[in-house]
């Protein structure tokens, strides 16, 4: 005997179960295209602080290695902000907001901000606050010991 309104021949789903399954999908689609433009903020950040950060680190071991400064400068002041250090010069992402923090007296000023690194094993210091909408991340050049890192920035803006 079988149940009321079915008979053993009846397969697949019904439409309540359709419309239950779509609204689900639906909801997860709105969430996950929220979730999507401040990931590709944090991804940019990211890729710009490790970029950053790859060309500082070189330009302090080149410096400890060779004997000789490097001095590594971003420049703010063109089309394109771009970070220069030895001969090579990389050109940075022009939609991420970039705060630099440097020494005067490496040369910093409003539109171009330089770090030193010394052959000793220092810097003259300095730090680049990276932002992108909800993203950001800074890259800090110690002192005392030339090393880079990268940190994640508090909610406080400066």
């Amino acid at each position: 005997m079988s149940r009321i309104g079915r008979t053993p021949d009846d397969y697949g789903f019904t439409l309540l179960e359709l419309l239950v399954a779509m609204a689900l999908l639906s909801i997860v689609s709105v969430l996950v295209l929220a979730w999507l433009p401040s990931m590709a903020d944090r991804l940019a950040v990211d890729r710009s602080a490790r970029q950053i950060d790859r060309v500082l680190s070189r330009a302090a071991s080149e410096a400890k290695s060779t004997g000789l400064d490097q001095i590594a400068t971003f420049d703010l002041s063109g089309r394109l902000p771009t970070l220069a250090a030895g001969n090579r010069t990389v050109e940075l992402d022009p939609s991420i907001a970039m705060k630099w923090l440097a020494a005067s007296e490496a040369g910093s000023d409003a539109e171009r901000s330089a770090v030193v690194f010394l052959a000793t094993g220092g810097a003259s210091g300095g730090s680049v606050t990276l932002r992108r909408g909800e993203a950001s991340t800074s890259v800090k050049v110690d002192w005392l010991s030339g090393a880079t890192r990268q940190e994640p920035v508090s909610d406080d803006r400066p």
